[in-house]
């Protein structure tokens, strides 16, 4: 059965999906911008290829598989909305309509992704590939073809696997001779050398190949067939990606050493511990923040510095706020540092009473003294007993502690 294009434009699968245009063709067969008439929107189908459609086993290995991924739930994983065969004999897949573009595409593109955007790519693929195994199904096709770039509702970027379902019929058509290119070179080297079935570590080494081909550019085993990739997997080890990728790190090439190993044995033997082994190679390879410079130990925070500013008195002022001072109890502060009186300060001292005396005749009046003039008054003084002033600069907490006080004063009254 032919899938070229335009083959199905307009067809009506089961009275429910009509085929408006192809935008995609991939292992398994063609995708298809389609109108489900039911829900009243827009979808995508992906018509099985003929040689997929033809084996009876396979169909139900399919129908049980696609099934359990309709049941994943995760944001993830692209949603399958309905799956059937028309009377014609097409299998379809009714899948969610996603606005972006796969991996491959978006490599071709860029060539290579930031070591940030790439853990995003590994951790949400992990995610899909946890959920998929609690179930009990191996994707066995961890490819950038069938990882989907796209973003959430809040416009951050998300990445959705594709294809839960139609891998092992891909992989049951390699296994027969037929030729479909790109896949092996993602292949775990048990599936490709010794003919293991997958499991879940072979997932984690075809995610694992992706991660290193968003770094470098180009996956860890090179070739134009399956042949010289098998000797490549053999023979050599693949490049440290510290050598081919400005964000590499000792640490980074630890996690790819792991995550790539022969023997699935010493690989991450689940997708969360995967993640969380590369989340942590990620920060370790991240530069250190610059330790900010030092700071004089005489000089104040600068939050401080203007209010310390503000808060210099004079000294004047300072011995009179001190003299002024009253103790809490009511007593009067010592005599060293009482205000003194107006009568201590007069310059001229007080007339003492003189003893009484005897009046005297006199031979003539006695003319009036001529008046003295007042002595013009001076300035106080300070008494000789009271201490030196001296400029002193208020903290912040007598100020405040002074402020309080005034404001309580003020209320007592």
């Amino acid at each position: 059965m032919s899938v070229g294009k335009g083959t199905y434009r307009g067809r009506l699968l089961d009275d429910r999906y009509e085929l408006l245009e192809q935008v995609g063709e991939g292992a398994a067969g063609t995708v298809w911008l389609a109108r489900d008439r039911e829900l009243n929107i827009t979808i995508a189908v992906k018509i099985l290829r003929a040689e997929l459609a033809v084996r009876d086993a396979s169909l139900v290995k399919f129908a049980r598989e696609a099934d359990l991924s309709a049941r994943m739930l995760s944001p993830n994983i692209v949603r399958v909305l309905g799956r059937g065969v028309a009377p014609d004999g097409t299998t379809y897949i009714a899948y969610e309509l996603l606005d972006g573009e796969d991996l491959a595409d978006r490599l071709d593109r860029t060539s290579t992704l930031p070591l940030a955007e790439t853990e995003t790519v590994v951790v949400h693929v992990c995610r899909a590939l946890a959920r998929a195994h609690a179930v009990g199904v191996v994707h066995r096709d961890i490819k950038p073809e069938n990882v989907f770039a796209t973003t959430d509702a809040e416009g951050r970027p998300l990445y959705k696997v594709l294809d839960f379902g139609v891998a092992d019929l891909v992989a049951s058509l390699q296994r027969s001779g037929a030729e479909i290119a790109g896949t092996f070179e993602y292949m775990a080297p048990e599936v490709i050398l010794e003919g293991r079935v997958p499991d879940v570590r072979s997932d984690l080494y075809s995610l694992a190949v992706v991660a290193y081909r968003c770094l470098t550019g180009r996956v860890p085993y090179p070739g134009e067939t399956m042949g010289e990739v098998m000797l490549a997997h053999a023979r050599t080890a693949p490049p440290a990606v510290s050598t081919m990728c400005a964000e590499g790190s000792a640490v980074l090439d630890a996690w790819f050493e792991q995550a790539l190993a022969k023997d699935p044995d010493l690989r991450f033997a689940q997708a969360k511990g995967m993640a969380e082994a590369l989340h942590r190679a990620v920060k370790a390879s991240r530069p250190a923040p610059p330790a900010p410079a030092p700071r004089s130990r005489e000089e104040p925070p600068p939050s401080m510095r203007g209010r310390l500013q503000s808060f210099v008195f004079d000294a004047v002022e300072l011995e009179a706020l001190q003299y002024s001072s009253v103790k809490m109890d009511g007593e009067p502060p010592p005599a060293s540092v009482r205000r003194p009186s107006a009568a201590t300060h007069s310059a001229v001292p007080p007339p003492r009473p003189s003893a009484p005396s005897i009046a005297r005749p006199s031979a003539a009046p006695e003319r009036p003294a001529a008046s003295v003039p007042a002595p013009a008054p001076s300035s106080p003084t300070l008494p000789p007993d009271l201490p030196p002033m001296r400029p002193r600069i208020v903290s912040v907490i007598e100020i405040d502690a002074t402020a309080d006080e005034a404001k309580s004063d003020a209320r007592r009254r």
